[in-house]
């Protein structure tokens, strides 16, 4: 609450419910007001209720508008991904679905190659939903933050999909994520 952000929004990734953690990391971060919150792992609507519903109470209690704090839904596992659509037509705080592609392929037992052939069905599902859903949909990051040409391909490939942005991991990533993702002149 005490950074200077330059008007960017600040979207706080707690940890998932299954977890034990979760709650208590929206009840301590909720205080200073961040722009939304992101959902790790989350594999069904349950998940989101149960943090919509803490939401409101915090929300009422802090004497904000009820829906103030939109959430962002990680979809990283396969049971997730089957349960895409459910989970993000589930509660209208719903704004975004961001593809975490490393606990995925994790789970899958699969490798993700340069031209991520393997991950083209999860992307396309995670957009698809995210369309039909009014949401937005945001890549797996580029873990090679030092691979600036890798980098620049994974985001030209998301931005050919439709994805609106990628997840960065480092700061030095933000330019090229930036200008594939930025709206041209034109």
């Amino acid at each position: 609450s005490e950074l200077p952000f330059a008007g960017k929004e600040r979207l706080v990734r707690i940890n998932s419910f299954s977890s034990g953690l979760g709650r208590d990391d929206l009840e301590e971060v909720a205080e200073s007001k961040p722009d939304g919150f992101v959902l790790p792992k989350v594999e069904s609507p349950v998940d989101v209720r149960i943090a919509s519903e803490l939401l409101s109470m915090l929300e009422k209690k802090m004497q904000i508008i009820k829906g103030h704090f939109p959430l962002f839904l990680m979809i990283e596992t396969p049971l997730g991904l089957l349960k895409a659509m459910e989970s993000a037509s589930s509660d209208k705080r719903v704004r975004g679905l961001i593809f975490g592609a490393a606990d995925f392929i994790r789970q899958t037992g699969g490798r993700i190659s340069s031209d991520r052939r393997e991950l083209l069905y999860p992307m396309n599902h995670i957009l698809i939903v995210a369309r039909a859903t009014g949401c937005i949909a945001i890549d797996a990051p580029y873990f090679n933050f030092r691979d600036e040409e890798g980098l620049r391909n994974e985001c030209i490939q998301a931005r050919s999909l439709g994805f609106d942005g990628k997840s960065v991991i480092h700061p030095s990533q933000i330019p090229i994520v930036d200008e594939i993702f930025s709206p041209t002149k034109e």
